[in-house]
């Protein structure tokens, strides 16, 4: 299923403090706001890699309470109410081994409007 659209995101930190800037919800609390998923208890945000130069976020590859997707492009362009849009999350999450995702994933696709 779509298979000439690519994954946005380029990279992916983690930090334990964050700027008072504004990020998008991406991750599995993005899609519960659209699907019958549940939350996780850690936070994922979406930042544009221009901004995450700019913003310079203490961040370690592999730990922190907060995950951030460090994107190709600006994730809140299309966003709605600060979450990421539908297509893009379809696309940064559609490669994870999680059934529960794909099948909320599948079920959010394919309710699209197109």
């Amino acid at each position: 299923m779509l298979p000439f659209l690519a994954n946005p995101i380029e990279r992916i930190v983690y930090t334990d403090s964050l700027p008072d800037e504004v990020f998008c919800i991406s991750g599995v609390n993005a899609l519960s706001e659209y699907s019958m998923l549940n939350k996780e208890k850690n936070d994922t945000y979406a930042i544009a890699k221009e901004e995450a130069r700019r913003l310079q976020i203490r961040t370690d590859k592999e730990y922190g309470e907060t995950r951030i997707e460090i994107w190709r492009y600006n994730p809140c362009f299309f966003s709605k109410n600060g979450i990421v849009d539908k297509l893009s999350l379809f696309l940064a999450m559609k490669d994870m081994d999680d059934e529960r995702i794909q099948i909320e994933l599948e079920t959010m696709i394919n309710n699209m409007i197109w």
